[in-house]
This record gives C-alpha cells, structure tokens and sequence, in this order.
C-alpha cells in the first residue's frame, strides 16, 4: 500500500528498507506522533508532517510491514548503545508492560510491597451506579494476612482511599482512583537480598528482564499487590451482581487433603466463616491442623481454590482470542503462585472418551453434568462456569536454603550460600487467594458484560 510520509512522495510505493530509513531519520517526529495515536488521536492529528494530511488526502495510514518493523525495533531496547535505546524507540510502548487489565472495564495497578502505597484506576466504569463502599473494604479485609491464622502476620489494615469517579456513591463514569497505604513493612528484614536470589522467587528474572528491582519484600512481584485486584473486583462484582450474576470461590484442596463433597452439599454462602476458606466443618478442621503441623515444621503447602459461577448470562465470550476461557485462564494465572488453571473436566478431559465427554441436551436446552463448565467454543452457554486454580507452596520457607550471592549473572562471579531467610510469609497462600480469585472473576465477567453489548445490532437492555 501506498504510505505517505514528509521523506517520499506520496505516489511512490515504500520498501521495508525505505520505512526503515524512514523511522531512523526522522525518529524524534515519528515518535511523538506514535504517543499521540497511542493516546487516542487520528493518524492524520498524529503526524501532521506527513504528506498525506498536508496535501489533505485522508489519515496517514501505515503499511503493516512498517508497523511491524515499529514494534520489531522497540522490542529490542537493550541492543543499542545510545543510552540503551534503539534509533526510533518510543516512550508510549512501555504501556505494553502489562499492569492495565481489562478491555472495555480496564484496572491499572500500581506500587510496591515496601514502598508508600498500592493502588489502582478502574476506568470504563458506567456512569450513575449506586456503589457500597463498605462492600469493597469487606472484600479487603478477607484477603488481609491478620484475617488468616496461617497468613504472613503482617499488620496492614488495608483502609482504602478513594479519589476520584465517585461522588455522593455514585459511580461518576470517570476513572475511579484508590490508593492503599502500607503501614507495616520491614524493608531490613530483605537488605540482604540486595546482592542475594532466593530460590523459587522472582529475584533474578526481574533482575534480568529491568536491569534493577526492588528487593524489599519482593516489591512489585509480592502478593501485596493484589489488594489492588481485590478492590477493583470488588467494584466490578457490584456491577455483576446487578446484572445476577453470584460468584462463589472457596479451597478445595490444601497439599494431600481434599474436598470430596459436590458443590451443592457444601456451605458456600459463608466461605469466609471458616479458617481455610474451605466451606466444610470437618474439611476445615482438618485442613487447620494439618496447616499447623507445615508450620511447625518450618515448611508451607500449596492447593486449589474452586469457583462456580451461576446465573450466568448465555453467549459471553470473544472468539477467537478473547473466549471466555482464555480470559479466565489469563486473569487466573495472573496471580501470584497460580500454577495451572482448568475449566470445567480440565485435564481429566483427555483421558475421556467423546462418548463420555459430550453432554447430553435436557429438553430445556440446558446439559445433563455440564462436563464443559459452563463455556463451549469460548462463549458461555448458560450454565455454571465451573474452573480450578492451582496454586504453589509459598517459596520462603523456615528451613536452611541456598542462596545465590553476587552478581549472579557472569559465570564465576556468584556463589551458594546457604541461610535461613527472615521475613513474614505464608504458609499456604490459598485461603488468601480466595478472594483474588473471585475479584479476577469479576473483573472478567464485568468486561465480557460490557463487550457483549457491542455483539449485535438489536441487543436488548438485558
């Protein structure tokens, strides 16, 4: 296609070499019209040099050869050595480091586990909704650590403040900022870990990935961040709840110990009744003891958390990249220590046979076991999501554990060092993953929501 450009005339067709040269000699225009597209502006507002909107022919729009050369380059930020930047980066792609969810309903989430605060920006939020703002604490207050008896022990109240996009408890329609302060961080307990990796932690990948990271407490890649996806899910789940939709996460399973009961025997409306999250007396107590006696030995346990989602709208869902499943399979494995994620049979699935895995239709369209979990082709059929999230035992244990001191990048210059690693962690992170769980679950269904209504021409108010 013809690309119009202040450098060639705009009858003259462009080579890839020619883009190229194009981006590396005029850089500095070119990247500042990129940030103002990026921001929302049309190409042709964008780039005002270019050929095609001084001779007023229309937008400026790009060969997709060209486009994919723009993103070729800024991929590669570290193979300059002109200030560690390639001829042509730009500024506006570091929003493509991903801490913003969501398509329609977007969650920005920022701050560090030792720093000031952790907060967030929910944008897309329809304007004129009556919001509880009690109901979002109480959500927060379920994934605090002095909530779980085998919680890290960390005293952070969690009190959140709010704003903006919120007025007189109503939603606004305009971004809804919150911010939550961190009040008991004990940023000595890590300053050996300024030159230290600590086995099964992100200590070193987010050395290798940004060249520096906050060492104290985990920083970025610490739990603590999710008090912002609680809050923003508790907020999305308001909306959910208008629509009908009920969202019901609890543990099933915590290390070799198992909930054998279905969902319709068990106390699903008071999960956070109980210790573990596990909403079965004698589950739970044996869940509790078996968790004291991890902790007594100085080691953690991992386990699966269970949702079930019903009253469920029929035909949510965005194929062929945004299904349903892959939303939820993205939002889950977001989380922090989430190690696999399946929908509905899951990997039993593929020990079945397709005589035994295809439901049988009822006459009021529903399926007799709903082996799919609620989603077929993506799209929601109507019935109950039904999905698992796994999650790992917490990496920092009370145990002797290697570490690796130094550079830890140049072959010779690190070494093993073996240690007990101070600081207040987890034993099982499950119970508190509960309430992750199900805020993700919001967020996702709230945006589905929201996209679904751009399907069909004709769509209902419902």
């Amino acid at each position: 296609p013809l690309v119009p450009c202040s450098m060639f005339p705009v009858s003259r067709r462009r080579s890839g070499k020619q883009d190229a040269d194009c981006i590396a000699r005029c850089g500095k225009r070119r990247n500042k019209g990129l940030h103002a597209f990026l921001s929302g502006h049309s190409w042709r507002t964008a780039f005002p040099g270019c050929a095609a909107a001084r001779l007023g022919q229309g937008r400026f729009v790009p060969s997709s050869g060209m486009f994919l050369r723009w993103l070729a380059m800024l991929s590669r930020a570290g193979e300059s050595r002109r200030g560690n930047r390639p001829r042509g980066y730009c500024k506006a792609f570091r929003i493509w480091r991903m801490n913003i969810f969501g398509r329609i309903l977007r969650l920005a989430s920022f701050g560090e586990s030792h720093g000031a605060a952790i907060g967030g920006v929910l944008d897309g939020f329809p304007a004129g909704m009556d919001l509880d703002l009690l109901q979002v604490q109480q959500a927060l207050d379920h994934r605090n650590p002095s909530q779980v008896l085998t919680g890290s022990g960390r005293l952070e109240s969690d009190r959140i403040e709010f704003l903006s996009g919120i007025w007189q408890g109503k939603s606004l329609g305009t971004p809804i900022a919150f911010l939550i302060r961190n009040q008991d961080a004990r940023s000595e307990d890590y300053a050996f870990l300024e030159k230290a990796f600590r086995p099964g932690h992100a200590d070193d990948t987010w050395q290798a990935k940004y060249g520096i990271r906050d060492y104290r407490g985990g920083g970025r890649a610490s739990a603590r961040e999710t008090a912002v996806r609680v809050a923003g899910g508790a907020l999305a789940r308001q909306l959910t709840d208008k629509i009908g939709i009920h969202i019901s996460a609890y543990v099933s399973q915590i290390g070799t110990l198992r909930l054998e009961k279905p969902f319709e025997q068990i106390d699903s409306q008071n999960v956070y009744s109980y210790r573990t999250r596990c909403p079965d007396p004698a589950a739970d107590a044996a869940m509790l003891s078996y968790l004291h006696r991890i902790r007594e030995a100085g080691d953690s346990v991992g386990g699966v958390v269970e949702c079930q989602v019903s009253r469920m709208p029929k035909g949510l869902g965005e194929p062929v990249f945004d299904k349903l499943t892959a939303r939820l399979a993205s939002a889950m494995m977001g989380i922090n220590a989430a190690r696999g994620f399946e929908m509905g049979q899951g990997f039993a699935a593929a020990r079945m046979k397709g005589s035994e895995h295809n439901d049988q239709w009822m006459p009021d369209g529903t399926t007799r076991q709903n082996l799919c979990g609620g989603a077929r082709g993506g799209i929601s059929t109507g019935e109950n999501l039904v999905f698992r999230v796994a999650f790992k035992p917490i990496p920092t244990i009370a145990r002797t554990q290697a570490l690796l001191v130094g550079s830890g990048v140049p072959a010779g210059e690190s070494r093993l060092e073996s240690a007990v690693l101070p600081g207040r962690h987890d034993v099982c992170c499950v119970p508190r993953a509960v309430s992750v769980v199900e805020a993700m679950t919001s967020l996702v269904l709230a945006d589905m929501c929201l996209l679904a209504r751009c399907s069909k021409a004709g769509l209902s108010e419902n």
